[in-house]
């Protein structure tokens, strides 16, 4: 285990947020904060030029000023977003 960074719980939050992602599984839930589960829920049913333009707009807002945790939850919404549409695109692949 990193000493500096200490147990795995800050390990994972670093690299949520500085690599700008999420271990959220958006199928199993599996690595999904509640907050997580419930956007996952909401957004699930949307089709591909939703979560495109939702994902856009998430995007506008990560050059705004915003507290710690704010900008964690928008860095949490854009990879789920990410995943959404990766898998829309599988789908229409098919």
């Amino acid at each position: 285990m990193c000493d500096e960074l200490g147990n795995q719980e800050h390990m994972q939050a670093y690299v949520e947020q500085y690599g700008k992602t999420s271990l959220c599984n958006i199928e199993t839930y599996q690595g999904c904060s509640d907050k997580e589960k419930t956007y996952i829920e909401k957004r699930k049913s949307d089709n591909f030029d939703t979560l495109n333009t939702q994902y856009e707009r998430l995007q506008g807002m990560t050059g705004n000023k915003m507290a710690p945790d704010l900008m964690k939850w928008l860095n949490q919404r854009i990879a789920i977003q990410k995943k959404f549409i990766a898998q829309s695109a599988e789908k229409s692949e098919l």
